[in-house]
Parts: structure tokens; sequence; C-alpha cells
């Protein structure tokens, strides 16, 4: 077994992971929040997004490996 971090794109991304946790696949360890501004479907106003913009910049990137 192997733990990794990913960052989703979308509800439909989730739901996905769901599915595969379902089939016993994958086991979700702990439950995304989805209250992000990329996700809210919302308007935002300015300042929200240089907000958003800033916190992207300064989040750090990781890597996935395969096993073959």
């Amino acid at each position: 077994m192997q733990t990794i971090k990913i960052e989703l794109t979308d509800k439909g991304s989730l739901k996905a992971l769901r599915e595969l946790e379902h089939r016993n696949l994958i086991r979700i360890l702990n439950e995304p929040e989805t209250n992000y501004i990329s996700l809210r479907g919302d308007p935002v106003s300015q300042e929200e997004f240089y907000q958003w913009v800033k916190a992207a910049e300064n989040t750090s990137t990781g890597e996935i490996y395969f096993n073959k």
C-alpha cells in the first residue's frame, strides 16, 4: 500500500474517487473540504480571487509514482 496526496479539480473528481472506494480499489483517509473558491460555483470578488491566486502560488506540489 502507498499513501498519496492529490488535488481534486472539481466535485466530479471526488465522486469518481468515491466510486473507486465503493469498489474497494482505494480507501479515502480524509474527506476533503469542498468549500474552495474554485468549487463553490458562485461569483467571487476581485479580492477573493487575488487571495485564491496567492494561496495557490504558496501551495506545494507533489508527485505521483506508479509501480510497474
